[in-house]
Order: structure tokens, then sequence, then C-alpha cells
């Protein structure tokens, strides 16, 4: 069974396992290492 929040939840969910692991990255840092579109 699937989460709640699909594709979103698991990118959100990745996102804090990094920050929780690393401690404060930078934007571009983030975008690379997790797969997702850095902001603009």
């Amino acid at each position: 069974m699937r989460h709640r929040g699909g594709a979103r939840a698991n990118a959100a969910r990745r996102v804090l396992d990094l920050l929780r692991t690393e401690g404060t990255i930078s934007r571009v840092e983030l975008a690379e290492r997790t797969g997702l579109t850095a902001a603009t």
C-alpha cells in the first residue's frame, strides 16, 4: 500500500533524512543529491 502523497511525500522524506544526517547544505547540493530541481 502506498503512503498518502505518493512521490511528493517520498521526496519530502528523502530531503528530511538527508538534512538529519548531513545538517545544513546549500540548495544546489540538496538538488544534486536528491535529484530534485534546484529552486531559483
